[in-house]
């Protein structure tokens, strides 16, 4: 019975997080979305961080540094544009060695 109670309240502290995620919808910023004339909410704005930070690899001491930042939006976009820079040049340097690499692998076998 006591499993059921923990369970049971597991369950509802969880809806309670996602009641709570959903009421960022509500909550208006003052910047604009680009190419509309109505203002970015919340939960936009946290998707946009979240899907920024999960597809840029990088270095986790630049990114702490640039997301303490993140007050002062020039700052931060300033950084963070240099650390897209870096990782897209990174990118187009090391893009022909794997080619090389992986084509390699297959006339080995």
């Amino acid at each position: 019975m006591k499993q059921t109670l923990i369970h049971d309240d597991r369950l509802r502290q969880q809806i309670d997080f996602l009641i709570e995620i959903d009421r960022l919808k509500h909550v208006l910023r003052r910047a604009y979305l680009p190419g509309t004339d109505r203002n970015e909410n919340t939960a936009e704005h946290s998707w946009h961080l979240a899907v920024a930070v999960l597809v840029l690899p990088t270095d986790y001491g630049v990114l702490c540094l640039a997301f303490a930042l993140y007050g002062s939006t020039q700052l931060f976009v300033g950084i963070y544009g240099l650390i897209t820079l870096a990782t897209v040049g990174f990118l187009c340097l090391a893009l022909p060695k794997w080619f090389r690499d992986v084509r390699a692998l297959g006339s080995t076998q």
